[in-house]
Formats: C-alpha cells, structure tokens, sequence
C-alpha cells in the first residue's frame, strides 16, 4: 500500500516538474504529459475519495458504484501514464546506447 507522505512528495515533484516544462515551451514532451496525468488521475482519485468518506453525513448523498468507477478508471489512468514514463525513458535509454 503506498503512504499518504509518499503521495503527496510525488504530487510535489509532478507539480514542479510539469510547471517547469510548461515554461520551456512548446517542445513536446512525454514525461512531462505524462507526469500531468498522474497528477489529474490522483487529483479525481482523491477527490472521488472525499466525496465517499463523507457518505455517512447527513444531507450528502454519495452514489457509491460511480465513485467507485470513478477510482478504477483514475487508477487505470496513473498505471497508464506510469507506463508512459518507463517507455519514454526506456527509448531514451536505447537512443542514448546507440548513440555511444
């Protein structure tokens, strides 16, 4: 199970590494987008989280099997955009054995 400290060092990392690629312009760069959707997947994760931890309050009606889809395809969502990184860093990998 990943702790919560770890969660939120990476969404510090992501969210410092995506504004500075943002502010390198408009060079594509999959990482970084990648690093982006990580970001917004845990973002909807916790936010559908929330909104379930507070099902038991009065005056909140939560519909449970959507927040439950909700969570599935943001999880879906960071394995995803993980898998997109170790690709691209993968390639690089290789680009920069051939070049050597």
């Amino acid at each position: 199970m990943v702790s919560a400290v770890f969660i939120i060092r990476l969404r510090k990392g992501l969210t410092a590494r995506v504004h500075a690629a943002r502010r390198k312009g408009p060079a594509m760069d999959p990482i970084a987008t990648a690093q982006y959707g990580m970001l917004a997947a845990s973002r909807r994760f916790d936010a559908s989280a929330s909104r379930v931890a507070r099902m038991g309050v009065e005056g909140q009606s939560v519909d449970l099997p959507a927040e439950v889809v909700e969570q599935i395809t943001a999880q879906t969502a960071f394995a995803a955009n993980a898998a997109v990184i170790r690709s691209a860093q993968d390639m690089a990998g290789k680009l920069l054995d051939v070049l050597a």
